[in-house]
C-alpha cells in the first residue's frame, strides 16, 4: 500500500470517527448476554498484546474486579509497526503481531481463570485496501461491492447522509465486503465460531454502521453461541443507530462527549444533572457502553485523555458512580504520535508506574488504569451499590453530590482549589473511609483497630457527611466502608 493510500485511508477513518455524534435512541428490543450487564465493568485493553494480557489479567484486571476486556482484532493483517495495521486483515488467521493462535487461546484461557471474559474486535466490513484478492479466505472480485452489479460503488464514502453511499461504498479504500452474500456471510461466522471455541465471549463489530443490519442478523443466526455479547461500533446516523440494538449494545458516543463537556473546563458533574431527564436521548441503559474514551476518540479529540489528568479520573469515577449503562473503562498507552505502536521489553507491554494520575508519561508505556487505587476502590463501589436508585442531594457551582441508595454516596469537588463540604446523606452516621483515595479495601487493620488506608469521613447524626475535599477530583463512601 503506497503511503498516499494510507495517509488517505487514516484522514477517511478520523473524519468518519468525528461524524454524528449526536443520536436519539429507542427502546431496545433484546437484551445482552447474561454475563456482561449493568452489574459489571470492562476496560478495553489498546494494543495489549497476549502475552501481556494473560499475566495482566491474572495479576491485577481479575483481582481489581474488572469483569471483561475488549482486545484487539487477533486476526491476521497487513505488516507494520502501526496500530492502525490490525483494522486492515488480509486473512481469519488468529495469528498476528501481538501473538499467535496458541498464545491467544492461552490468553483467554488465562482471563477466564482469572474471572475476566474477552471480547474480541472483529473487523468483518472490509478488507485490507489495495486488493480484491485474499486467497487464505479466498475472496476474489466478486466478493467486493467495488464489482457487485447490485451494489455496484467504486468510490470511497462521499456523503454520510445517505445509507447506501455509508454501506456500500468504500471507507477511506478499505476494501467494502459484499455482506449480503451467503458465500461472505458464511465465511465471517465460521471465524467469529472459531473464535467461540477459544473460550471468546463476544465481539466487537468494527464499522458496524457500514454493514446493513439484515447483514448482521444473517451472521449473527450462524454463530453457535446464541447468548453471545455484541457491541456494534455505530456513530450517529444514517442509519440510525438503534436499530442496530437487535444485534447487540452500542458504544455510546454521547456518553463520552457528555464527559468531556463536563469536566474538561472545571464545570463538572452539576452539568450533567438535569433533574428528571437526566437520560433523556442517552438510549437504553443495559444496551449501552458507557466510556470516558476509546482509540479512536482520544487521537480525534472527541473525548478527555490520559493526558487530562484530574479530568480525566474524575470522569473515569463518575461513569462508575452512575446507574446507567454498562461501564468501560480503557487501558492504551502515552503517545505523541498519532500512528505509533506502544513499546515492548522482551516482547511484553510495559507499564508506566505509580497507582493514579501522573504528570507526565513516557511515551509507548501503557496507561495501565487497572491498577490505580481510585479506579480500583471505584469499581467496588460500583458492583457494592449495583440496583440502589440514584437519589440527588446537593449540587453547586462546583460541587455535585448523590447516594445510591443507601449503600453509597459520592462528592464530586470540580473546582482547582480544595473545598469542604457537609451534605446530607442517608448514609448511617459514623466514620468512613473514603474507597477514591483507600481504594478496593479502604479499611486496614492496625493493632486490632480498623484505620482508614485513605481520607477519613464523618457522617453526623444528621446524616451530614463532613468531609474536606482536594480540588478536582472525588470522595466516596459505601456501607462497607465505615470503620
Amino acid at each position: 500500500m503506497t503511503r498516499s493510500r494510507v495517509f488517505k485511508t487514516l484522514i477517511a477513518l478520523v473524519a468518519a470517527s468525528l461524524m454524528g455524534l449526536v443520536a436519539v435512541p429507542s427502546q431496545a428490543t433484546v437484551t445482552p448476554a447474561r454475563t456482561i450487564n449493568e452489574s459489571t465493568v470492562g476496560m478495553q485493553m489498546f494494543m495489549w498484546n497476549w502475552k501481556s494480557l494473560g499475566n495482566e489479567c491474572r495479576t491485577n484486571l481479575g483481582p481489581a474486579g474488572v469483569n471483561w476486556i475488549l482486545v484487539m482484532p487477533p486476526q491476521d493483517s497487513i505488516s507494520g509497526s502501526a496500530w492502525w495495521t490490525h483494522y486492515q486483515p488480509v486473512s481469519y488467521a488468529i495469528d498476528s503481531n501481538l501473538g499467535t493462535r496458541a498464545e491467544f487461546a492461552a490468553m483467554v484461557a488465562k482471563c477466564n481463570e482469572a474471572g475476566v471474559d474477552v471480547i474480541a474486535d472483529a473487523v468483518i466490513n472490509h478488507m485490507a485496501a489495495g486488493s480484491y484478492h485474499f486467497p487464505n479466505v479466498p475472496y476474489t472480485n466478486t466478493n467486493f461491492h467495488y464489482f457487485s452489479p447490485e451494489h455496484n460503488c467504486q468510490e470511497d464514502i462521499s456523503d454520510y447522509s445517505n445509507v447506501t453511499n455509508v454501506q456500500d461504498c468504500q471507507l477511506g479504500g478499505l476494501v467494502d465486503l459484499a455482506t449480503e452474500q451467503p458465500y461472505v456471510r458464511g465465511k465471517i461466522a465460521a471465524y467469529l465460531n472459531d473464535l467461540l471455541t477459544l473460550g471468546v465471549k463476544g465481539f466487537r463489530i468494527d464499522a458496524a454502521k457500514h454493514i446493513p443490519v439484515v447483514d448482521l442478523a444473517a451472521i449473527k443466526s450462524q454463530l453457535t453461541d446464541p447468548n453471545v455479547f455484541i457491541i456494534n461500533e455505530v456513530i450517529g446516523g444514517p442509519p440510525e443507530p438503534t436499530t442496530y440494538y437487535d444485534i447487540g449494545a452500542l458504544f455510546s458516543f454521547d456518553w463520552s462527549s457528555a464527559m468531556k463537556t463536563a469536566f474538561g473546563s472545571y464545570n463538572g458533574a452539576p452539568d450533567l444533572d438535569v433533574p428528571n431527564s437526566q437520560y433523556n436521548g442517552m438510549g437504553t441503559s443495559n444496551l449501552e457502553v458507557t466510556m470516558v474514551n476509546n482509540h479512536d476518540t482520544e487521537r480525534n479529540g472527541g473525548s478527555l485523555t490520559f493526558a487530562d489528568g484530574k479530568k480525566y479520573l474524575m470522569a473515569m469515577i463518575y461513569t462508575l458512580t452512575e446507574p446507567f449503562g454498562v461501564p468501560m473503562l480503557y487501558s492504551g498507552y502515552a503517545f505523541s504520535d498519532f500512528n505509533a505502536a506502544p513499546a515492548y521489553k522482551n516482547g511484553y507491554n510495559v507499564c508506566n508506574t505509580g497507582t493514579g494520575v501522573k504528570s507526565s508519561y513516557i511515551d509507548g508505556y501503557m496507561i495501565c488504569t487497572d491498577r490505580w487505587t481510585a479506579v480500583q476502590g471505584m469499581i467496588r463501589w460500583h458492583k457494592w451499590v449495583q440496583g440502589e436508585a440514584k437519589v440527588r442531594h446537593y449540587s453547586d457551582k462546583y460541587a455535585y453530590a448523590y447516594g445510591r441508595g443507601t449503600k453509597g454516596f459520592v462528592v464530586f469537588n470540580s473546582a482547582s482549589s480544595n473545598q469542604s463540604y457537609a451534605v446530607r446523606t442517608g448514609m448511617k452516621p459514623g466514620t468512613y473511609c473514603d474507597v477514591v483515595s483507600g481504594g478496593k479495601n479502604p479499611i486496614k487493620i492496625v493493632k486490632g483497630k480498623r484505620t482508614c488506608v485513605g481520607l477519613t469521613v464523618t457522617v453526623d447524626a444528621g446524616t451530614r457527611l463532613k468531609a474536606k475535599v482536594a480540588g478536582m477530583t472525588a470522595v466516596a463512601i459505601a456501607s462497607y466502608s465505615r470503620r
